[in-house]
């Protein structure tokens, strides 16, 4: 059995209420356009929709995927999965404690991507006008924003990341790494792996690094604190 709640500020009208369809293996909770009108001023109401997996439900999935429009992802349970994960939003942020899959792929639109823990031979992630905030990986990982910061704690595996007007800010890497921002500075705490880095119009700072290096930075300045 699956729950679904739907909450709102005022009392709605049946075109108001969200409309459940099941096709297959696909459950679409779509919403409704709920604006109000008052006298001289358009407001919009307050609503949110809870959706209750059974337990156990996260250990018996082999994949999921998840969409949302005008509304955030999150969750408090971490998942393994057999094959893939999923998650895009638009005007949301997405929040998972951990994902473990043989793919990870995430998007979101004007939304942060958090995720606190990720395993897989392949992860991606993007944002346009949102950060990307991930905490230790372990795996291939691409991640890439626009006006927005990509911060990365710990991972083993390669890296390609990439911004515009938004910085990179990396932890332990512990594998190659390619970088480049546009209006964006690229710092680096501890590095063991070949690394490549470019910038326009920001800075580029290592404070220890073990492996070959190449840099090139436009209207920036370049630091290496210390490196083998």
């Amino acid at each position: 059995t699956i729950l679904i709640r739907e909450y709102m500020n005022y009392t709605p009208k049946d075109n108001q209420i969200s409309a459940i369809l099941r096709e297959g293996d696909t459950l679409a909770i779509k919403g409704r356009k709920r604006w109000l009108f008052t006298f001289l001023l358009f407001r919009f109401g307050d609503a949110y929709t809870e959706i209750y997996l059974p337990a156990g439900f996260a250990q018996t999935l082999r994949s999921m995927e998840v969409k949302t429009v005008s509304g955030e992802i999150s969750s408090k349970l971490p998942f393994r999965l057999q094959e893939g994960f999923g998650a895009s939003s638009t005007s949301g942020d997405i929040f998972f404690p951990g994902i473990q899959s043989e793919k990870i792929d995430m998007c979101s639109t004007s939304g942060n991507i958090c995720l606190e823990e990720a395993a897989a031979s392949g992860i991606s992630a993007s944002t346009t006008s949102g950060d990307i905030a991930l905490g230790r990986v372990l795996g291939n990982t691409t991640l890439s924003s626009t006006s927005g910061m990509l911060t990365l704690t710990q991972l083993s595996g390669d890296l390609r990341a990439s911004t515009t007007s938004g910085d990179i800010v990396l932890g332990e890497m512990d594998g190659g790494m390619n970088l480049s921002s546009t209006s964006g500075n690229i710092s680096l705490e501890h590095g063991r792996g070949n690394l490549e880095a470019e910038t326009v119009s920001g800075d580029i700072r290592s404070e220890t690094l073990e492996g070959a290096f190449r840099l090139d930075t436009t209207s920036g300045t370049v630091s290496i604190l210390g490196g083998e």
